[in-house]
């Protein structure tokens, strides 16, 4: 919500987390760019980004 974008993030049982996430082209490369980083303590291996038609559903961030 920080960086203006909204959509969700969920842990998946393989261990990754999966995250949808819509905003203006600048929120999302900001907020792309902290997930690459990750939070202190994780280990990112692989970030696999790719554009899809947003839903429009400007209701913030929420986790699953």
């Amino acid at each position: 919500m920080r960086e203006g974008v909204y959509g969700w993030v969920r842990n998946v049982p393989d261990g990754s987390v999966e995250i949808e996430a819509e905003g203006e082209a600048d929120a999302i490369e900001r907020f792309e760019r902290r997930v690459r980083q990750g939070p202190g303590g994780a280990r990112i291996d692989i970030v696999d980004a790719s554009d899809s038609v947003p839903s429009h559903h400007n209701t913030g961030f929420e986790v699953r």
